[in-house]
Formats: C-alpha cells, sequence, structure tokens
C-alpha cells in the first residue's frame, strides 16, 4: 500500500465534509481509512469523524454511541477522550437540554450548605 494513501484518504475525507458538505461520502472515507490502514497515525481521528458524523448528522444515536464508545475502549489516554465522553453522556440532547443540564448541576455544586460550625464561624467578626 502507498504510505501517502492515508493522508489523501483523510485530507479527501475532511474536505467531503467541511467544504462539501457530502457526509456519506466523508462517512465512506474515514471507514476506509479506518478499515484498511489500522497502523495509520490518524486512525483515532478517523473513528473519532465517524462517530462525530453518526451524532450531528445523521442523527443515528445508537451508531454514534457505540464508535465513540469504541473510540473510548481503544484510545482511553487520547487528548480528546474526555470530550468522546462527555458526548456519549449527551447523545440525543440538544444544546439547549446540554446547557439546561450543566447549569442545572452548576446550581447544585454551588449551593452546597456550609457545616453550622463553619457558619458560625464566618458570621464572627475578626
Amino acid at each position: 500500500k502507498d504510505s501517502l494513501a492515508p493522508d489523501f484518504l483523510f485530507k479527501g475525507a475532511l474536505l467531503e465534509y467541511r467544504n462539501l458538505n457530502d457526509f456519506k461520502k466523508a462517512i465512506l472515507s474515514f471507514e476506509k481509512l479506518y478499515d484498511n490502514y489500522p497502523d495509520y497515525n490518524k486512525i483515532s481521528d478517523c473513528l473519532f469523524w465517524i462517530a462525530y458524523i453518526y451524532d450531528n448528522d445523521f442523527k443515528e444515536f445508537v451508531k454514534a454511541g457505540e464508535k465513540y464508545n469504541l473510540f473510548l475502549e481503544r484510545f482511553p489516554d487520547h487528548e480528546f477522550s474526555n470530550d468522546v465522553d462527555f458526548l456519549v453522556k449527551h447523545l440525543g440532547m440538544s444544546d439547549e437540554e446540554i446547557l439546561n443540564e450543566l447549569l442545572k448541576n452548576n446550581d447544585k455544586t454551588e449551593k452546597k450548605e456550609i457545616p453550622e460550625e463553619q457558619a458560625e464561624d464566618i458570621k464572627k467578626p475578626g
């Protein structure tokens, strides 16, 4: 196999996705890369893009979840792993639903009660 082929396929897949908005072709290109070039240095990126396209563009949340989970299994220390974990937990949710959940969780952490003895210390002047 040509050593430059994976780079050309990867760039082509990104072009299909970002510039041509041809999500079907892009996902086929990323899948071809993933299946045929397992040692490619951007194989994790290919798997991420596959999951991302299923999630955001095709709204196929089951497939997206499978691919995201495969990503986390294969690349647990990848720089995207925290982001992917977040995406898995919020699959199928709208941006508004995610924001509301984050705000609700933030309110819970901010409203932690101060133990009574600490509260008394805070109230007492210096």
